[in-house]
């Protein structure tokens, strides 16, 4: 089986594009009931911003 953290996942380095959200708040540390209000402040995809609010 094969080591899924190096060969499974992605990686950011320099030069590389990626696929990224950017959220107005963080999912992993806010109170559950709040998880409906978090918002999408910018999508960007291929390198290029698909979506800013």
């Amino acid at each position: 089986m094969p080591d899924c953290d190096s060969d499974c996942k992605g990686s950011l380095t320099v030069g590389k594009l990626a696929d990224l959200v950017i959220l107005d708040a963080n999912p992993l540390t806010i109170e559950p009931s709040k998880l409906k209000d978090v918002k999408v402040m910018q999508t960007i995809k291929e390198g290029k911003t698909i979506y800013q609010r």
